[in-house]
């Protein structure tokens, strides 16, 4: 009986912790979907004197947001069903270095967007976006 019993607290644990790698999964997958849906919302509202500025705000807010939660979501065990290539938890010092970098491009639009400077929020957007090009190059498996 007791064999069972500690079967079955394993076993529901391991179920549960599935289940929370998963949701750590998704969560990373829908942020980078936010952030490429929203960084090119940003680039369509690009529209020099006529930038909608209002609006380009909330999106950099997000933007840097989003930047911020992907530093915490690649914890150590969560490379199990992902389709990330497990360099990002073997060595996750050159990794973090390029969210970082990107997170640098999303403050440098947010900065942009309070000057109303779109030179310097078309920076930003080409340093996040040359980021995420580096990054799927380095740490994306396909297979």
């Amino acid at each position: 009986m007791q064999r069972i019993l500690c079967f079955s607290v394993l076993l529901t644990s391991g179920f549960a912790l599935a289940a929370a790698d998963e949701t750590v999964i998704e969560h990373r997958q829908n942020t980078f979907q936010l952030i490429e849906t929203e960084l090119e919302e940003a680039e369509d509202l690009l529209d020099g004197a006529e930038t909608p500025w209002g609006a380009l705000d909330p999106i950099a807010l997000k933007l840097l947001q989003a930047g911020r939660e992907l530093k915490d979501s690649f914890p150590q065990g969560s490379d199990a069903g992902s389709s990330a290539s497990h360099q990002i938890w073997k060595n996750p010092e050159p990794f973090q270095a390029l969210l970082d970098e990107m997170g640098q491009g999303f403050s440098l639009l947010h900065q942009a967007v309070k000057q109303q400077n779109v030179r310097l929020a078309e920076q930003g957007i080409e340093q996040a976006e040359a980021t995420c090009r580096r990054c799927h190059r380095s740490y994306r498996s396909f297979w």
